[in-house]
């Protein structure tokens, strides 16, 4: 399943091109460290593969639709079984239909009786009459309109008879998270607000959709507590994601958000990046000092659930968002038996802490029972005391003894 939807994505964005797939693939690769591989993830992409795959599904029928041995309005047969034995006819028009797919998307709406559309030929189809292109794009609009069946959302696009337009609906915006090319016409904030009131889910992903189109300084209180509401309650970690990639740091870091519980209650590796990217670049001693709380309450949080990665990520940034010693509590959450490129970056975490504040660790964990019980346990724990107890000598302006 993963790999269907990943062929889909793949064929649709590439238009079919074999080397644009493998340059796309070489860059969708991530590094696994504690196993040594290479290995691809969706990144929370999934519904977003799934959509282009349903697209890329009926670019591949359209040639091959019941209409081929139909006549075009010249009387004259159509191109998809004119073409059997020309290759060279047959790879444009499959090519021109991913364009047509492509130029409804960025337009929003095609007429294929406008001079929009006759360009759209000129520069794309010299080997294929127009009214030919044209009965292949209505052969399009059919199968694309019913797209959403196979991914199960509401339409995704809709296709007018009388004027013989193909338009994309909002909902393909909002699934894919692209960007409309045009404003809407309606008052999207009171559209968002109205929604999110809904109990659908199809409603609610909108109004998260349409929250995220609104200046952050602008977004209504209400769309806020909505967002927050979502990350905080809602069962499917899916939607809890979408609500998250909308926050931005004035959102999280605002009065009357409990961020330590909405950082410490996260049990989805995926939502917690989103939140971690939410804070980066908080500014000002209050906000820093809030941001520094939310990751350490993740940390220590029985419930939480992040990953190597996450606690990567979230130990990096609370080195560039901390202003305050907060190396005790470090030493109390380091994990027992943390792989390998994690081990290392907590121990670079509480260096880089010791230098900043003047701290020695390895003064700290003897003068603490507790810690240095927990410190005796770990692998490899003589070694990193032995390192720490230089690393505090120089940071104290001591000299280095053994």
């Amino acid at each position: 399943e993963f790999v269907d939807r990943l062929a889909g994505f793949l064929t649709y964005r590439s238009m079919g091109n074999p080397r644009e797939i493998n340059r796309m693939l070489r860059e969708m690769h991530e590094w696994d460290a504690l196993a040594g591989r290479q290995y691809l993830s969706s990144r929370g992409a999934d519904r977003e593969w799934e959509v282009y795959g349903a697209l890329q599904e009926a670019i591949e029928k359209a040639p091959r639709s019941d209409l081929q041995s139909a006549r075009s309005a010249s009387g004259s047969l159509l191109v998809s079984e004119r073409i059997k034995g020309d290759e060279a006819r047959l790879e444009q028009i499959q090519r021109g239909l991913y364009i047509i797919t492509q130029a409804v998307i960025d337009r929003q709406k095609l007429i294929l009786e406008s001079d929009e559309f006759t360009q759209l030929h000129k520069d794309n189809f010299r080997l294929v009459p127009i009214h030919d292109v044209r009965r292949q794009a209505e052969e399009l609009a059919r199968l694309l309109t019913s797209a959403n069946n196979k991914v199960k959302t509401e339409p995704l696009f809709t296709f007018a008879a009388d004027t013989r337009s193909i338009e994309a609906t909002r909902e393909l915006y909002v699934v894919t998270g692209l960007q409309p090319p045009k404003s809407v016409d309606m008052d999207i904030v009171a559209e968002a607000i109205d929604l999110s009131s809904k109990t659908n889910w199809t409603a609610r992903r909108t109004a998260i959709y349409l929250s995220g189109k609104i200046e952050s300084g602008q977004l209504p209180l209400e769309l806020r507590n909505f967002l927050i509401d979502t990350v905080l309650n809602d069962t499917e970690p899916i939607h809890r994601l979408e609500a998250a990639k909308q926050l931005r740091p004035n959102h999280l870091l605002s009065d009357g958000v409990d961020l330590n519980k909405l950082f410490a209650t996260q049990t989805n590796s995926q939502v917690l990046d989103a939140l971690l990217n939410g804070l980066d670049g908080a500014e000002g001693p209050v906000a820093r000092a809030r941001a520094t709380g939310a990751i350490l309450s993740m940390l220590e949080s029985m419930e939480a659930r992040p990953s190597d990665e996450t606690l990567q990520t979230a130990l990096k940034l609370l080195n560039q968002l901390s202003d305050e010693d907060i190396m005790d509590r470090l030493l109390r959450w380091f994990p027992p038996a943390p792989g390998k490129a994690l081990e290392t970056t907590v121990i670079d975490t509480l260096s880089a802490m010791a230098e900043k504040h003047k701290v020695d660790v390895a003064e700290r964990i003897f003068g603490n029972p507790a810690l240095l019980r927990n410190f005796i346990d770990q692998p490899g724990a003589e070694r990193k005391l032995t390192d720490w107890a230089f690393l505090g000598s120089a940071a104290l302006g001591l000299p280095k003894v053994g």
